[in-house]
Order: structure tokens, then sequence, then C-alpha cells
């Protein structure tokens, strides 16, 4: 994938802003160095390491599917079929 490919699936993920799990439509987290390095203990994450699946940088929404992409409650998405991602409108 070359850099503009990688910058429009970034982009396009910045729209996906929720996923639905067993029909509760549900906000998505950006991606947080700090958190992800409190919550397995390591000191080498800061705010400008990227995700080290998808490459999107602290606070940017992960690419749908990617294994580091959770909700506040801690669901991880990475299994969801891409169509239980979506702008959070109406029709989700």
């Amino acid at each position: 994938m070359n850099a503009r490919e990688l910058a429009l699936r970034t982009g396009e993920a910045q729209r996906l802003t929720h996923v639905t799990i067993a029909g509760a439509v549900i906000k998505r987290l950006p991606w947080d160095p700090a958190a992800e390095a409190e919550m397995f203990g390591v000191d080498w994450m800061d705010e400008s390491t990227p995700c080290n699946d998808c490459g999107v940088s602290a606070g940017q929404l992960h690419w749908p599917t990617c294994d580091q992409d959770r909700t506040p409650d801690g669901s991880q998405t990475c299994g969801l079929p891409l169509e239980a991602y979506s702008d959070g409108g109406p029709a989700a």
C-alpha cells in the first residue's frame, strides 16, 4: 500500500465514528498510546508512537478491523464485519 492509499484509508476511518455490536451503536475510541502503555505496563510508547497494527497517529480512529480498535467498555472490534462501522447517524 502506498502513502496515498494509506492516507485515504486513514481518512475514511475517521468518518466511521461508531460500531454496532449486538444492536447497540457504540462510539469508537481513538488511538491513545499512553493508555495502551499503561494497560500493558510498557514504557516505550509515547504520543509519537503510531498504532503498531494500522499505523494511525495518536488521536485518530483505527482502521476498521484493526486489532487495537476498542470501544469505551474495552470491547475489541477486530472481528466485526465492515458493515458494522458507521458515522453514528440515524441509519446506524
